[in-house]
């Protein structure tokens, strides 16, 4: 059951206030009826922090940002040069994410992977 909570309260945390709201609060009703099958179902249908990845990826091509993430799969990429490319994703991330708030989602991937390659400067 505190598996379910957390589960919850991360699509809550993310999701509440978007386009998900209808799935949002039917989460809620199949978790308080106990309805744990429904829930499971429901709780697939929220996407993923890659899912949302691939969308704002898409929503991003002829972008010069969209190069900078081409860039990224080159073998022997500069850190800076990777540090660069993962912040403006960033920044991008935070202008979708003012549109549609489960964007959000990724922000802390995002800079979690920007702090890993400061960490190997």
């Amino acid at each position: 059951m505190d598996n379910y909570l957390q589960k919850i309260a991360l699509v809550e945390r993310y999701f509440k206030n978007t386009k998900y709201d209808d799935l949002l609060n039917q989460t809620l009703e199949f978790y308080n009826k106990n309805n744990f099958k429904g829930l499971d179902e429901c709780l697939k249908k929220f996407p993923d922090d890659n899912q949302l990845f691939e969308t704002l990826v898409k929503k991003l091509q002829g972008k010069s940002v969209f190069d900078g993430l081409k860039d990224l799969m080159k073998e022997n990429k500069d850190k800076l040069d990777y540090a660069k490319s993962i912040s403006s994703l960033y920044t991008h991330c935070c202008i979708e994410a003012k549109k549609n708030p489960e964007y959000k989602l990724l922000l802390s991937v995002l800079l979690e992977r920007l702090n890993n390659i400061n960490y190997e400067l």
